[in-house]
């Protein structure tokens, strides 16, 4: 996947969903069957329990980020953040602001935005 391709699936999840994936504290899949911005990119048989507590570099430094997710760490590590630090309290303004400023940042096309912030 590209980054463009990866915002927007990452973004409609997270839209769709509407509340952060917790137990306790933000996981890349909760037992509740919620998953995060990065979790839901994710494939079944790519995902490992060692993910969860981790940040998405932690990941890529020991080979538990799949391959189709070799984009820039930086750019996943804002959707990341975008999940745990700015989603807290649902899909408000201070979440769509941020998702903004994210898909601005790395120039994601209007195509590939959610209608939220096109």
């Amino acid at each position: 996947m590209n980054k463009n391709e990866i915002f927007k699936k990452s973004t409609t999840h997270l839209i769709k969903q509407g509340k952060q994936a917790l137990d306790g504290k933000c996981m890349y899949r909760s037992r509740q069957g919620l998953q995060c911005a990065i979790g839901c990119l994710i494939r079944d048989e790519d995902y490992d329990p060692m993910m969860e507590g981790r940040e998405v570099s932690w990941l890529k430094r020991h080979d538990l980020l799949p391959d189709y997710l070799n984009v820039d760490l930086v750019f996943l590590s804002d959707l990341q953040d975008l999940h745990d630090e700015h989603f807290k309290n649902g899909i408000n303004s201070r979440f769509l602001d941020q998702m903004k400023n994210i898909a601005d940042t790395w120039e994601i096309p209007t195509k590939y935005r959610p209608k939220q912030i096109k």
